[in-house]
């Protein structure tokens, strides 16, 4: 007979207060066949595999790792912090953190978040990984989905956003007819509009260089705090775009991965 999550856990540990492994769960601690769980009343049969992850660690105050294993880590990434780092920017870095934090692994980078987007970054410790990640973007199998609020209000409640993107000199992206102007291709659905504000979450089906905040600004909403591509407000201080959900295969494990991190805005 099924049982809910919560109800699992209070069996296997009696020692533990409800509260407490609810707790774990909101956290994203506990993972049920090989998924994190967030929602106590999720249902779980008797032949589910449950695993309660050990505590987050954290690399400084503000970068969480929501995963870790000898293959890879997930991390939670504030805005602010850059992915990599920048040969014009000596700044630190999200990359060397992790290579600081582990001086006897190599650390991969296998995708990036722009430096003021927070949310899920994946790293890889080892070729294989690297590999098998980089093979998972490329191929748009990697779930991706983002949460912003948009200035305005937009008309359609979903949709896709589909254009050419080039870098220009002054280091902005825009579409472009040019030759060397790459396919990027955004999918939006609108979750609430408020009298000047739109909240939309976004599935990438291709992943380029601020893809999301010039598909939104050449729509004529740009992601509120977005100076850079048009926004004329900044009432969170911040850009108000965070990369909400990763979802992945796992290299080695051979199952899926998955993370939700709710956004800090909004």
């Amino acid at each position: 007979m099924d049982t809910t999550l919560l109800q699992h856990l209070h069996l296997s540990y009696p020692d533990s207060s409800k509260s407490t492994l609810r707790k774990w769960i909101t956290l994203g601690r506990v993972e049920c066949d090989g998924i994190i769980v967030s929602n106590p009343s999720t249902s779980v049969s008797k032949d589910s595999q449950v695993v309660v992850n050990p505590k987050q660690k954290s690399l400084s105050d503000e970068v969480i790792v929501e995963y870790e294993d000898q293959d890879l880590i997930v991390i939670n990434k504030p805005s602010g912090l850059l992915s990599v780092a920048t040969d014009d920017d000596k700044k630190p870095n999200l990359h060397s953190l992790l290579k600081l934090k582990y001086p006897t692994k190599r650390v991969y980078p296998v995708h990036r978040l722009d430096r003021d987007t927070s949310g899920i970054i994946v790293y890889a410790f080892s070729e294989v990984a690297r590999n098998s990640l980089k093979e998972q973007f490329k191929d748009h199998s990697i779930e991706r989905v983002y949460f912003a609020i948009l200035s305005g209000r937009l008309e359609k409640q979903k949709g896709m956003w589909e254009s050419n993107l080039v870098d220009t000199k002054s280091y902005h992206v825009k579409s472009s007819t040019r030759p060397e102007a790459k396919k990027a291709i955004t999918h939006f659905e609108v979750v609430k509009t408020t009298r000047h504000q739109t909240f939309v979450t976004f599935r990438l089906e291709t992943g380029k260089k601020n893809q999301i905040r010039v598909h939104a600004s050449e729509a004529g909403h740009p992601i509120v705090g977005d100076k850079k591509y048009g926004s004329l407000v900044n009432p969170y201080h911040r850009l108000a775009l965070h990369a909400y959900k990763l979802v992945f295969f796992h290299p080695t494990k051979k199952k899926e991965m998955s993370f939700i991190s709710k956004a800090p805005f909004g």
